[in-house]
């Protein structure tokens, strides 16, 4: 449709309000060009990356498609290789994208002779608070793309309508609803298939689905199961559990705190959404809003305030509705007057707040004096960087780095990054989802840990766990007042990242079923943490308390951990929890086993399972050794032998002690026999156990070890006099199957020599 003016001032109207709108818009992108938000970050380093040559990655090597914003990472990297930093280019195309959305919000209504509304909303886009706090983010883009495909649909050109709401739909997903709505509106327009805006945005979206697939496994970005994991745990941007309604109110109440003049926006919008009705011209753009609004609260994410960005075209064209409702009744020398005082007052309302927004990134105002904390950036950029800094100075170019949010402090550090919020790893979002923020800590093991002094693992106490603060120690630390988590500490990890040994298993125990477990083929010593990964098959009960106890030798337990496992919230394939432990003080040598207990309403059970080995010290051989050179099979020596009294008594109490040595791993737990026999090979007595009493078995003996192996039989009262040999051999317990030695089975280690009384 064609616009005819009729008079000069008509004519000149246009350009006074996009001039108005350039200048607000630069007005508000100087006021707001120091705010920093975190979650852009993450797109960002995809364009540094793919600038960079590194692939359109977060994390070299791990195709993970972590952003939301494929498309605009894209467009920010296109500007890296013109030497433009992602943060830069991404204010400036921010600011341009707010003015082009404001602008062609005030087009759809200048087209269908609505221009007062439409002016009036798109004064108030171009100063949205709400805008300007998400400065660095895709929002603005999307806006200009998702009003320009509108634009389009106006004027019926549906190619252009479906390329620009694909384009929408590959900066943000919620730009699918864009391309159903011009599908839509060309359907009713034509009464026909809408093969034009459909076939066009096809033709773009098919191709990144395609390619999306082949290089990440989905099309879906992982921050979207991400974010629907954190809201089942609580985890928002406003306050735990918040749902999208809860994120509305929260921000009104800090807009009204702000400024009391907001409060004529709620009989605006009312009055806008009567008028609606009529304005065939709007449709499009409220039932957008309604549609985002809709789709966020069905989805069950969790609630951001950059997700309300979609809903202000509509809200802002209300308003302008409602203000030109009010205005017409009156005479005509008064309704420009009027409708510009109810236009200034909201302007000014906005203004107050855009200059709060300002406001907050002044460093040296304290976060208490702030006002509507919840329409306000972070102010965690200053502190974020300072970590991300000491990182990327201080820590070897292959670290990996976990943090809870990896924003500034990944794209600063320059490290492997660890998310614990799921955005990065969707393994970690998959644990989320099983209510177990916990998992991902002992599972990815990262060389450095970035915790806030509050909450730093958001509902898990971590820095009162035994096994991190074995792990774990402190590093740096960094202060800043008007940081909520203030200070933050990096901890570097001391203890050595030992890969675990998966294995299999199909278990019950009590109410649940075992499938597998994995644990790290490690010597414990007093204060050694452990980790233990239990996996089970899902339950049908809803919960169960699973206590791990680290026993060793003579029934010790040194270490123990038990958890609560929601079950009711894991997938059918069942899940996996970590048990991590810390040895305790006294930890004699021996070989330890994880004695498993599970407890639920529907049953209770145990099971033992994994070796752990606490070494012996080295040992000396006595000077009163008697040396013998002995080789069982291929792998166990005897070095020599002492025997306790020399020349005992019929009767006495002997202590023979061996001194093995292996030469390579076994795989099997032998058990010693001591034979006493008579000059005719009678058997006298006999005395068979595994070494050290079996807490030391041959199967945790290690290469070039010396194991002292003491064995303790009474001799017959009856014995006579004389001289009577002793026996050695090694055999498998289960068979009876004994180790060769000498082309034999057994051999003659000793002879004792009986006194007469």
């Amino acid at each position: 449709m064609t616009v005819v003016y009729t008079s000069p001032a008509q004519r000149s109207q246009p350009v006074a309000v996009l001039l108005l709108l350039a200048t607000l818009t630069l007005t508000a992108t100087f006021l707001s060009h120091a705010v920093i938000n975190d979650d852009p970050y993450i797109t960002y380093r995809y364009a540094r990356n793919l600038a960079g040559g590194v692939g359109f990655v977060y994390n070299a090597g791990e195709p993970v498609l972590s952003t939301s914003a494929p498309l605009y990472a894209l467009l920010l990297a296109a500007l890296a290789l013109f030497k433009i930093d992602p943060p830069v280019a991404s204010l400036i195309v921010g600011s341009i994208a707010t003015f082009t959305g404001s602008a062609l919000l005030y087009r759809l209504g200048l087209r269908s002779r609505h221009a007062a509304p439409a002016a009036i909303g798109a004064v108030l886009l171009a100063t949205s608070p709400l805008v300007w706090m998400a400065t660095g983010m895709e929002s603005s883009l999307y806006l200009a793309l998702a009003l320009g495909a509108f634009n389009a649909t106006a004027d019926r050109r549906w190619r252009i309508a479906g390329l620009l709401a694909a384009c929408a739909a590959l900066v943000r997903g919620d730009g699918l609803l864009v391309m159903g709505l011009i599908g839509l509106a060309e359907f009713v327009e034509r009464q026909r298939i809408p093969w034009r805006s459909t076939l066009t945005a096809a033709a773009l979206i098919l191709p990144a689905v395609i390619v999306a697939t082949a290089a990440y496994g989905s099309p879906f970005p992982a921050t979207l199961r991400a974010k629907v994991q954190q809201a089942s745990l609580g985890i928002t941007g406003f306050f735990p559990g918040a749902q999208f309604p809860d994120g509305i109110a929260r921000l009104a109440a800090a807009y009204f705190e702000q400024s009391w003049l907001y409060i004529l926006a709620l009989p605006l919008i009312a009055l806008g959404l009567a008028q609606s009705r009529a304005q065939r011209w709007a449709w499009l753009i409220l039932a957008w809003g309604a549609l985002q609004m809709i789709g966020y609260t069905a989805s069950g994410v969790a609630p951001y305030r950059w997700y309300y960005i979609p809903l202000l075209p509509a809200l802002c064209l209300l308003v302008g509705l409602g203000i030109t409702a009010i205005a017409q009744p009156a005479p005509h020398r008064l309704r420009s007057a009027l409708t510009l005082s109810l236009a200034c007052i909201m302007l000014t309302a906005q203004a107050r707040s855009i200059w709060e927004i300002h406001r907050s990134t002044d460093p040296s105002i304290p976060r208490s004096e702030l006002i509507g904390i919840d329409a306000l950036p972070e102010t965690s950029a200053l502190i974020y960087r300072q970590v991300g800094t000491w990182l990327r100075d201080h820590s070897p170019s292959d670290s990996s780095v976990g943090v809870m949010e990896v924003g500034v402090i990944g794209y600063t550090a320059e490290r492997r990054m660890i998310d614990y919020l799921g955005l990065l790893q969707p393994e970690v979002a998959a644990a989320l989802g099983r209510r177990d923020i916990y998992w991902s800590i002992p599972h990815t093991l990262p060389d450095y840990l970035v915790l806030t002094s509050i909450n730093p693992l958001y509902n898990y106490d971590l820095l009162a766990d035994a096994w991190f603060q074995a792990t774990y120690a402190p590093a740096a630390q960094f202060d800043d007042p008007r940081f909520w988590g203030s200070p933050i500490t990096i901890y570097q990890r001391r203890a050595p990242a030992v890969e675990l040994i998966p294995q299999p298993i199909d278990q019950t125990v009590g109410a649940l079923r075992l499938t597998g477990y994995a644990a790290e083929p490690i010597s414990i010593h007093p204060g050694t943490p452990i980790r233990i990964r239990l996996d089970w098959a899902k339950p049908a009960t809803p919960r169960a308390r699973v206590s791990v106890n680290l026993i060793g030798p003579q029934g010790r337990v040194i270490a123990t951990h038990s958890r609560t496992i929601e079950t009711e919230f894991w997938p059918a394939s069942g899940g996996s929890v970590y048990h991590t432990i810390v040895t305790g003080p006294d930890t004699p040598p021996g070989l330890y086993r994880a004695y498993i207990e599970v407890e639920s309403d529907d049953g209770s059970g145990q099971t033992t399972l994994g070796a752990w080995k606490s070494p012996l010290a080295a040992i000396k051989l006595p000077p009163e050794l008697t040396p013998r050179a002995i080789r069982f099979g291929d792998a166990i020596d005897v070095l020599g032998y002492t025997l306790e009294p020399v020349r005992p008594l019929s009767g006495d109490e002997v202590h023979l002690t061996l001194y093995w040595r292996s030469w390579q791993p076994v795989d099997v737990d032998y058990t010693v026999f001591v034979h006493v026999e008579n000059n005719d090979g009678r058997l006298i007595l006999a005395a068979d156990s595994q070494p050290r009493l079996g807490d030391y078995p041959t199967s945790i003996w290690s290469p070039g070890e010396v194991i002292d192996d003491r064995h303790t039989f009474q001799l017959p009262g009856d014995l006579a006099a004389g001289a009577y040999p002793v026996r050695i051999g090694l055999y498998v317990p289960d068979s009876g199957e004994r180790l060769a030695v000498d082309g034999s089975d057994q051999v003659r280690l000793a002879t004792i020599s009986i006194r007469k009384p």
